[in-house]
C-alpha cells in the first residue's frame, strides 16, 4: 500500500504539480514508498514533468525504449533534450534511437554523429558502438580502431573483442594482445585466432600460438583441430 508521502505525490502529480510528476516518475523508477518499481510509469510521470531537463535525463538515462513504449515521440525527445544539455548517456540513447528511427526517422549519419559527441564526452559504450558502426563504413577503418582502442583500454570488453578481430583480419600483429586477453577469458575462437597469428613465427612466439592452438583443438574447435595438426605435421616434416 502507498505511504502517505506517496499518496500526497500521486495527487499532486494528478493536479498537475510539476514537481511532484518528477519525484513521482524517480520514485516509480526503483520503487519505495509502497509503490512498485514500474518503468512505464516513471516513463508516463516523467514525460507529464513538462520542460524539465531533470526529468528528459532520467528518462534518457534510466528508461528504456521498451518502456516507452506508450510514447515512442516523447522519448525520442526527452532523449534529443537531455543530448542537447550534455548528457553523454542521452547521446548514446540518442544515437540509437536514430540508428533505428524509433519515435523520430531513422538517420545513420546522424546516429554516428551522436555517438562520436557521446564518445568524445568520455562514454565508452557509444566509443565501442561507433567503432562497430564505423568498421562498416569504406573509410571508417582507422576511425573505428580509434574508438575501439580508447572503449577497450578501459575495460570494454566488446571493444576488445571487435577491436581484435578488425586487427586479425588486416593480419595486423597488434591483435595478439586483444586475442589473448579474450583467449585467457575462455574465448575458444579468439584462442584459435590467436594461435593462427602466432603458430609460424618461430622461436617463443610460434610455440605459444602452438600452445593456443593446441588448447582450442583439445576443446573441439574444428578449425584450431586443422589448424594445429597441419601445423604438428610440418613440424615433423621439419618445415617448423
Amino acid at each position: 500500500m502507498a505511504s502517505r508521502k506517496a499518496q500526497a505525490l500521486i495527487k499532486a502529480a494528478r493536479a498537475g504539480d510539476a514537481a511532484a510528476r518528477l519525484q513521482l516518475g524517480r520514485l516509480y523508477l526503483s520503487g519505495g514508498e509502497g509503490l512498485a518499481a514500474s518503468p512505464p510509469a516513471a516513463f508516463h510521470w516523467l514525460t507529464l514533468a513538462g520542460d524539465c531537463i531533470e526529468a528528459a535525463r532520467e528518462i534518457a538515462a534510466r528508461i528504456s525504449p521498451e518502456a516507452a513504449a506508450a510514447d515512442p515521440v516523447a522519448y525520442a525527445r526527452a532523449c534529443r533534450r537531455a543530448a542537447d544539455g550534455g548528457s553523454a548517456a542521452a547521446q548514446r540513447a540518442l544515437g540509437e534511437l536514430l540508428l533505428e528511427g524509433y519515435g523520430l526517422p531513422a538517420d545513420p549519419e546522424a546516429a554516428r554523429e551522436a555517438f562520436r559527441l557521446a564518445a568524445e564526452a568520455g562514454d565508452l559504450a557509444a566509443a565501442a558502438r561507433l567503432g562497430e558502426l564505423l568498421i562498416a563504413q569504406p573509410d571508417g577503418t582507422a576511425e573505428a580502431r580509434l574508438w575501439l582502442e580508447r572503449a577497450a583500454t578501459h575495460g570494454n570488453a566488446a571493444a576488445g573483442r571487435r577491436l581484435a578481430e578488425l586487427l586479425w583480419r588486416a593480419g595486423d600483429e597488434a591483435a595478439a594482445p586483444w586475442l589473448r586477453s579474450a583467449a585467457q577469458a575462455g574465448d575458444l575462437e579468439a584462442a584459435c585466432r590467436l594461435g593462427e597469428l602466432l603458430a609460424d613465427k618461430g622461436g617463443e612466439t610460434g610455440r605459444e600460438g602452438m600452445a593456443w592452438l593446441e588448447r582450442a583443438a583439445r576443446q573441439g574447435h574444428a578449425r584450431a583441430l586443422w589448424l594445429y595438426g597441419r601445423c604438428y605435421a610440418g613440424n615433423l616434416g621439419g618445415g617448423g
